[in-house]
């Protein structure tokens, strides 16, 4: 994944390179909250309706690496899938050509979408091994959801609260 790079006035930008070292989930939980009631049916024409929430987690250390942990709570349909997912998945990331401000904002506005898949992946797995069938989240708007979920997002590098910014 690429990010612009500041050169002298002369110089055009050029792509500062920041890396994926790696990624691991430290949390998983899965729990079936509730039994489904026949009567209760998602009418049809309606979709199922699951909620997704997520924070994230930033700390850049000067060694021009940094952590991003994302947490997503995954809680599905009550009237087909009672389910309750949180899911947290760390990201380890490096450059050797971006500022500390450039990796900051990197980790903050895309790492996020970057991570995602692993979570969407993970939700599926687990649930799919529930009494009811499995959550399948489809792709979305990672950035859309931080900006407008009811938990607090903080930013290690300046302990501070950090929502992504708008653009």
């Amino acid at each position: 994944m690429q990010h612009a790079k500041k050169n002298s006035p002369s110089q055009p930008a050029t792509p500062a390179m920041v890396t994926m070292a790696k990624y691991f989930i430290p949390r998983l939980t899965f729990v079936q909250v509730g039994r489904v009631n026949p009567s209760d049916r998602v009418p049809d024409g309606e979709s199922e309706s699951t909620n997704v929430e997520m924070t994230v987690q930033v700390h850049v250390a000067p060694d021009r690496s940094a952590v991003v942990l994302l947490t997503s709570r995954v809680i599905g349909d009550p009237r087909t899938k009672p389910y309750d997912v949180t899911v947290q998945i760390v990201g380890a990331f490096v450059t050797q050509e971006a500022t500390l401000e450039q990796l900051g904002h990197f980790c903050r506005e895309v790492a996020p979408t970057l991570l995602f898949p692993y979570i969407r992946e993970a939700v599926s797995r687990v649930t799919s091994d529930g009494e009811f069938g499995p959550i399948l989240l489809p792709p979305m708007n990672v950035k859309a959801v931080l900006d407008k979920s009811p938990w607090e997002q903080v930013d290690a590098t300046t302990t501070q609260e950090a929502k992504p910014s708008e653009g």
